[in-house]
């Protein structure tokens, strides 16, 4: 799977007052352009529709904030906590997510490509209705993650626990699965999201306990 990393400006200004900006952000329509915002912390602050491109966040905490409609182009999170978070209709593009923490976070009817996730935890976060393209996630936890109607092409999936996960009605044709956790996963009675992916012997017999056969 090809995907293209971040573009990040060669010298990125450090933005010492980003959480005094954050406050007005939303109002004046704020723009994030070459930035490196590091050791911010935000609770329930309203960033809705602010953009974001050429940034790094690092070890920052922005928790049960609220960026719908938001867009990320050219980002990069190192150590960062989105736990609880809404990111409703957002837009990502050619972004990296490394050691980040979303538990809870909504991305939902969001559009997401060239994403790459590593050592990352988000359990039960919620990506219903989203476009995913060209997506790469390393050693990632998605307990009980939500992924209903859900497009996805050119993924990779290595090392992630997708255990009590919800896949209702999004297709996984041509998904190597081999290295997930799948214990519990949500599918329609027929398992029909499963047709096309490719699953190893231990995870079939897990499959078919879900279709309720018993093998002996």
């Amino acid at each position: 799977m090809k995907r293209i990393l971040p573009v990040l400006p060669e010298q990125q200004r450090l933005l010492d007052d980003f959480a005094a900006r954050a406050e007005t952000a939303r109002a004046e329509e704020a723009r994030f352009d070459g930035v490196l915002i590091r050791d911010a912390t935000l609770e329930d602050a309203d960033l809705t529709g602010v953009q974001f491109s050429g940034t790094t966040f690092s070890h920052c905490r922005l928790r049960n904030c609220r960026l719908d409609k938001a867009s990320f182009r050219d980002v990069v999170m190192q150590s960062c906590d989105l736990s609880g978070s809404r990111f409703l209709e957002s837009y990502w593009n050619r972004c990296e997510l490394r050691g980040c923490k979303g538990v809870g976070a909504n991305f939902s009817e969001s559009r997401m490509q060239d994403i790459g996730l590593e050592n990352c935890n988000f359990q039960y976060a919620a990506y219903n209705l989203s476009k995913i393209y060209a997506f790469c996630a390393t050693e990632t936890d998605l307990f009980h993650a939500e992924l209903t109607d859900c497009t996805l092409k050119d993924v990779s999936l290595r090392q992630v626990r997708l255990s009590g996960a919800l896949l209702y009605r999004t297709p996984l044709k041509g998904i190597d699965l081999t290295e997930c956790e799948l214990r519990g996963i949500g599918v329609i009675a027929e398992c029909r999201e499963l047709r096309g992916a490719r699953i190893d012997l231990l995870q079939a017999a897990e499959i078919a306990a879900l279709l309720g056969v018993e093998i002996q």
